[in-house]
């Protein structure tokens, strides 16, 4: 694996991060709406954070 996929997957895993940190901050004060974009926030956060973990995984593997 190059430099560059080694940086755009840390990117990814850096951004899912970012946005599982502003979801869990963002306050929702009681509200159904704010509530549901910060688990959707949150979900895909997760997601991304997952997805990056599996890609850097395969790529890793292949490498070697």
């Amino acid at each position: 694996m190059n430099k560059k996929h080694e940086q755009t997957f840390g990117l990814l895993f850096a951004v899912s991060s970012l946005i599982v940190l502003v979801a869990r901050l963002m306050p929702s004060n009681g509200s159904n709406l704010l509530d549901f974009i910060q688990g959707l926030m949150t979900g895909m956060g997760i997601a991304g954070m997952i997805a990056s973990l599996i890609i850097f995984g395969r790529h890793s593997k292949r490498a070697h």
